[in-house]
């Protein structure tokens, strides 16, 4: 009841423009290939790594940008102590989707990371905590494995509660994974990872909006 309290204080506030959001974005602007722009709060997106842009409202990796793309903006909030969300569905399920939330960010090669694994040919689909330092990336817990849990079309809401070291990741309001880290503890920035490659392995056919923070 607590946390369902609480999602609905944030889509409250968030559609309102009020309230305790401090960060808050609907993509609901003209499509760019390019570039995420300037977010409903007035924090302005920067692509730290290849390219994010917008198509239909939601935010997206293009075809073309293979590799690791990751977008950036100020979450507004110090301290480490904050709730980040997002609304994400996967357009294809024919290829495997890679693709999550930065959080606790420094710069294009220092933050943690909330990914989605949506695997192809019967592979488990997985929630999994990174931490990247210096670009390099390890893994801090994996959630659940089970085979179709993602499906094409669906939207799910991601949800990453900070409070100190403790980290937990919601799907659907479900806690999927959790974690303790000390790293970038404050830092401030929030964004979008995904992951792309050449061949059809790593589609990168997420999409998300309705992005907050707290």
């Amino acid at each position: 009841m607590k946390l369902a309290a609480h999602r609905a204080n944030m889509q409250h506030d968030a559609a309102a423009g009020t309230g305790s959001v401090l960060f808050f974005d609907t993509f609901n602007r003209v499509d760019d290939a390019s570039s995420l722009g300037t977010s409903n709060s007035g924090h302005a997106w920067s692509n730290a790594a290849g390219t994010h842009g917008i198509s239909s409202l939601h935010a997206y990796a293009p075809t073309t940008t293979v590799g690791d793309n990751r977008a950036l903006v100020e979450s507004g909030k110090s301290g480490g102590n904050y709730t980040v969300a997002a609304n994400f569905r996967i357009s294809s399920t024919a290829g495997r989707t890679s693709s999550g939330l930065i959080f606790r960010g420094v710069d294009a090669s220092n933050f943690l990371l909330c990914n989605i694994f949506d695997q192809a040919g019967g592979s488990p689909d997985t929630v999994e905590l990174f931490r990247c330092v210096s670009g390099a990336y390890t893994s801090l817990a994996t959630s659940f494995s089970l085979v179709g849990f993602f499906s094409a079309g669906t939207t799910y809401n991601l949800e990453i509660i900070c409070s100190g070291t403790s980290i937990q990741a919601y799907v659907n309001g479900v806690l999927r994974t959790s974690a303790t880290s000390s790293v970038h503890q404050t830092a401030t920035k929030v964004g979008l990872r995904t992951f792309r490659s050449a061949s059809t392995n790593d589609d990168g056919t997420a999409r998300w909006a309705q992005m907050q923070v707290i």
